[in-house]
């Protein structure tokens, strides 16, 4: 009888074995699959920075972005460079400096803190109002033309019309800033 009775244990046992092989099999293969999937989903996501301002559509795509984000950058970029207070502009440099390209880097460092030098010696402000902009999409640049005023305390020392030039390089859908210059007359 114990015999039977052993029989009977070793074979529920072993059937109880079976099962939790095969639900430890599935298990395994939707480990697997959700590894997967989790990792093509990481690999193919993408952040997109979109520029402060922005109340229409934005077109992003790998190596291009439309008329309206530019116009949208250039006024972030400009607004970031050329409107400052003594007090506001480190910050600003900084947010700048994070949108500069690899190759472009140390030169806007140089150029911010060269800035930053008279700016805090000489307490100037400074504000531009862009109000003309232009694409060049061959050489990928932005042509921003506005009113610029210098001012110490509260005595306006130039107001004059200026125009600057953006270099930009879109990479994998990200803007990033590659020169900004005034031409040369």
């Amino acid at each position: 009888m114990k015999k039977e009775f052993f029989i009977n244990k070793y074979e529920a046992y072993r059937e109880t074995s079976k099962i939790l092989s095969f639900c430890l099999i599935i298990i395994s293969i939707c480990f697997l699959v959700s590894v997967y999937f989790i990792y093509s989903l990481n690999k193919n996501q993408k952040i997109v920075i979109i520029p402060p301002g922005a109340d229409s559509r934005i077109e992003v795509s790998h190596n291009s972005i439309d008329i309206n984000t530019l116009k949208l950058w250039s006024k972030y970029i400009t607004g970031l460079f050329l409107t400052y207070t003594p007090s506001t502009y480190v910050d600003q440099a900084n947010d700048l400096l994070k949108m500069a390209a690899p190759h472009f880097y140390k030169n806007l460092e140089s150029l911010l803190l060269e800035n930053r030098k008279d700016i805090e010696t000489l307490k100037v402000s400074s504000t531009f109002f862009p109000d003309e902009f232009e694409v060049d999409r061959n050489k990928n640049e932005l042509i921003i033309k506005g009113d610029r005023f210098l001012v110490v305390g509260s005595e306006i020392l130039t107001k004059k019309r200026e125009i600057y030039i953006i270099s930009y390089e879109v990479i994998n859908g990200r803007f990033n800033l590659t020169g900004i210059y005034q031409p040369k007359k």
